[in-house]
């Protein structure tokens, strides 16, 4: 059952596999260790869906968000935060809006001013368009 470490052999060989599987148990022990927010944070940070994070975690929905929102303060997306509680969960509408504008290869700054434009005489910019098109 003992793998020999490419390279050395006898003793040697066997401290340092005896060495990697200390090091193995030490950190499986640290992360019993730690809280249920410290290892959500550690997963998240790891790239982990808020899914994958309440499987690993044996979590629920609830407890898996609220350690997410609070993952997003702790990495600074405050804005992001707010702008999610404002829209009450629903982004659909803006990354639709984003999407739409990336495979035109619309700016930043192109989306505001059209919006800007837009929103000043919409009704009148919409029957143009409607014509237009006849």
């Amino acid at each position: 059952m003992n793998k020999v470490i490419k390279g050395k052999t006898g003793e040697e060989g066997i401290k340092q596999q005896h060495d990697i599987k200390n090091q193995n148990q030490e950190q499986q022990q640290q992360q019993q260790h730690l809280s249920s927010p410290a290892q959500a944070c550690k997963l998240f940070s790891d790239r982990k869906t808020p899914l994958e994070v309440a499987i690993a975690l044996n979590l629920r929905e609830s407890e898996a968000t609220k350690f997410y929102k609070e993952y997003w303060k702790l990495k600074q997306l405050h804005d992001l935060n707010m702008d999610y509680e404002e829209l009450k969960g629903d982004t659909v509408p803006f990354l639709k809006l984003y999407k739409l504008a990336k495979a035109k290869g619309m700016s930043v700054k192109q989306v505001v001013n059209l919006l800007t434009i837009a929103n000043n005489d919409l009704p009148s910019i919409e029957e143009r368009f409607k014509k237009a098109k006849k």
